[in-house]
């Protein structure tokens, strides 16, 4: 079984960096025995007392300013995410202590340098009154709540949640964008005047003076900014902030059409390995008919630069943007949409979406791209609901059919050339150039790539993970650095728990 893990990671104050997960079936046994081509014990898991603790976390390796999280109960941790463990009534306190700029100042004179160790925390000195014992605790928990608002709008957290999406009360996007954003600021605000106060409060607990410190000085992780104080700054953050919910709404929508996500149930809802529409059916318990968006049922989606199949992704995002918000609002949606992104939404799906999913995903993606050399061809695939048929279906479903459709539109040229006025003549005559260049690039893809390894029928295995399973399909899907490339695939190949001779 995968329990969450924590390892460190980003500056993140409060709550947060809670995405990493390990593998510790049967009480860490695969873990506690993983040796060494020679024998040799390469792990041994340290403090297994305090796991699954609630508990604070904070990062080996800091910067100029030490943070520390809260976690619930549940995770594991190694060195990179160290914790310590304080009994229910300190635990809020001795967080807004180790966060505050007075926690900030001890822990500079007890190590100069930005690596923390556990000892400097057990030598920090604990000045606490009942007054701002209560007073710390109630500012810490709503900065608790206020980032755990922030991690709720970014799917590859485990709190995701779609409400700061998909909301009932409106059915227009421009508008559920404003609320959020308004929303947004105003928490912002609110977590930088809790850290002031709880700043404050630790100035008296230690009787230190204002100008020793400068509380005014205050880093947040919200989002990635400071307090927004002037017109410009807050202008330029609705500016931002409505590109990155637009991308979220795509993002989401997508996960909708592979059953990932649903309109009709919270949370995640196909993960397992070769799930199907069925399964999709038993967990939101609707009939398909009943359904406010159904998934795609053969787990593939073809990007093309026009609309060449029904399920095409930019008539899939039509029919999900009409269920969410309504058909009756469906142009201006669509219509704020394009200008948010600055560019027609076919263009984005064939240029932009693959890009902005790999960094969305920190180069682990979760739906793989399936591509011509040139990218004439693309259709997007599930990754949790891939199987050994699935390039099968790839081919002989889409690819092949594409080429007769590509076929018939040359013999619909070939007509206008002849019977066209001059400018219909030539317009065709330059299409169809363009169709024949596509055509012997399909041709070379099927019989070079597509073919060979859909014969093979493929297995892959969710726990081998992403940067394994992408790097078994060669040149059929599409590249990424730092993925498979030449130098991931070289990583790959040294890797000696797996199939070495699958990478290709």
């Amino acid at each position: 079984m995968w329990f969450p893990y924590n390892k460190g990671g980003d500056f993140n104050k409060w709550f947060g960096n809670s995405e990493n997960v390990v593998n510790w079936q049967n009480n860490g046994s695969q873990i506690k025995n993983f040796t060494d081509s020679n024998g040799k014990l390469r792990s041994r898991p340290q403090n297994e007392q305090y796991y699954f603790r609630e508990g604070v976390t904070y990062s080996l390796i800091g910067n100029s300013e030490f943070c520390a999280r809260y976690y619930p109960q549940g995770f594991l941790f190694d060195v990179g995410g160290s914790g310590f463990f304080p009994d229910k009534e300190n635990l809020l306190p001795l967080l807004g202590l180790v966060n505050s700029k007075v926690g900030s100042l001890i822990l500079s004179r007890l190590n100069p340098t930005v690596n923390f160790q556990v000892g400097d925390i057990e030598n920090i000195p604990v000045i606490l009154n009942e007054s701002i014992r209560k007073k710390s605790s109630l500012l810490v928990q709503k900065n608790i709540e206020i980032s755990l608002y922030e991690l709720q709008r970014s799917e590859i957290q485990p709190y995701f949640h779609k409400v700061q999406l998909i909301n009932k009360e409106f059915d227009i996007i421009e508008d559920l964008i404003e609320d959020q954003l308004h929303l947004t600021v105003k928490k912002l605000n609110e977590l930088y005047n809790n850290e002031v106060k709880i700043n404050e409060l630790f100035l008296e607990s230690y009787n230190l003076d204002n100008s020793e410190i400068n509380i005014h000085k205050i880093k947040t992780s919200f989002f990635g900014l400071n307090k927004l104080s002037s017109p410009k700054e807050i202008e330029d953050f609705r500016n931002n902030g409505t590109v990155l919910m637009i991308n979220d709404l795509i993002s989401f929508s997508i996960g909708c059409m592979f059953g990932r996500y649903s309109l009709d149930k919270e949370g995640i809802i196909l993960a397992n390995q070769e799930e199907t529409l069925q399964d999709y059916l038993l967990k939101v318990e609707k009939q398909e008919l009943e359904l406010s968006f159904v998934p795609d049922d053969d787990n593939i989606i073809p990007i093309l630069d026009d609309e060449w199949f029904e399920d095409d992704i930019v008539g899939r995002f039509y029919a999900f943007l009409k269920a969410s918000f309504g058909e009756q609002n469906f142009e201006k949606n669509l219509s704020f949409v394009e200008d948010s992104l600055g560019k027609d939404i076919r263009k984005y799906f064939v240029k932009d979406f693959y890009k902005d999913h790999i960094k969305r995903y920190k180069k682990r993606p979760i739906y793989w791209m399936f591509s011509s050399p040139k990218g004439s061809f693309n259709v997007l695939v599930y990754m949790h609901r891939y199987t050994p048929d699935t390039l099968n279906q790839v081919l002989n479903g889409y690819l092949n059919e594409y080429r007769e459709k590509l076929k018939t539109r040359i013999e619909t040229l070939d007509h206008l050339m002849v019977s066209g006025s001059p400018s219909e003549q030539n317009k065709a005559s330059k299409e169809k150039d363009k169709i024949q260049l596509v055509l012997l690039e399909l041709q070379e893809y099927e019989r070079e790539t597509l073919y060979p390894l859909a014969t093979e029928r493929i297995s892959i295995d969710l726990d081998d993970g992403v940067l394994v399973n992408y790097n078994k399909f060669g040149d059929a899907i599409a590249a990424v650095a730092g993925l498979n490339d030449k130098k991931a695939k070289e990583k790959v190949k040294k890797f000696d728990w797996i199939d070495t001779t699958m990478i290709r």
